[in-house]
């Protein structure tokens, strides 16, 4: 019942504190230069939170649109205005965290943390500090992809658990160590399934994540070490 802008600002500062939170979970696995651990914490926190919502407000789906939701035709198909939106939404948010990798002081930071922590500490720099930093806006980014995917299709407290499966597997194709490869991949992953769904009668939507492993297993073939 609240209004839009307040619904956002509590989204907003709800991310950040999530986004916190998880950073101090991974802080001293991720000293300790031990990954898989930092992983594992992450995820056990991430199945917590579902299990939080789904206490709040329960199991059962709900939406973000009423009625019959608006559609662009193009020739004999029709495209949902909520899936312009999330390919427009999540290339202009590619964009911008590639500008900001790339040309931003904190960019900057962040690459030299990534290729040598130590050079990165002897330099003044504040590892802790920018890492903070970067699980804000990851959460930030999360949260925005979240309320895009709700555009156009039933919230509940597991949505996330498909969407972080493939943002692996766009990673592992893309390439662990390259944000370009990524992007490019996760699109990759996501519109060829979906053209094939959409084009081919005979091919229903339950297909989707065995079309999405198939491709990814066929990219990481001829290409495994990133598309780039």
């Amino acid at each position: 019942s609240w209004s839009f802008a307040i619904s956002a600002l509590f989204a907003i500062m709800a991310l950040a504190i999530l986004g916190a939170i998880n950073y101090w979970i991974n802080e001293l696995p991720t000293q300790k230069n031990q990954q898989l651990l930092a992983l594992l914490a992450s995820f056990g926190f991430g199945l917590g939170l579902e299990a939080l919502v789904a206490l709040i407000f329960g199991t059962a789906g709900k939406s973000f649109t009423v009625g019959v939701a608006s559609s662009i035709s193009v020739g004999a198909y029709q495209i949902p205005f909520s899936g312009v939106a999330i390919i427009l939404g999540g290339g202009a948010v590619a964009i911008l965290a590639g500008f900001a990798y790339r040309y931003t002081s904190l960019g900057r930071i962040l690459r030299a943390i990534a290729e040598n922590g130590f050079s990165a500490i002897s330099l003044g720099i504040n590892q802790s500090k920018f890492r903070l930093i970067t699980y804000v806006c990851a959460a930030l980014v999360a949260g925005a992809l979240g309320a895009l995917s709700g555009l156009h299709t039933a919230l509940v407290p597991t949505m996330g658990f498909n969407l972080l499966v493939l943002g692996f597997i766009a990673l592992l194709v893309g390439g662990v160590n390259d944000l370009k490869g990524t992007i490019f991949a996760s699109y990759i992953v996501i519109v060829i399934p979906e053209l094939i769904i959409g084009l081919t009668p005979s091919v229903s939507a339950n297909w989707r994540m065995l079309l999405v492993f198939v491709i990814a297993a066929i990219l990481l073939i001829i290409r495994p070490h990133g598309l780039f």
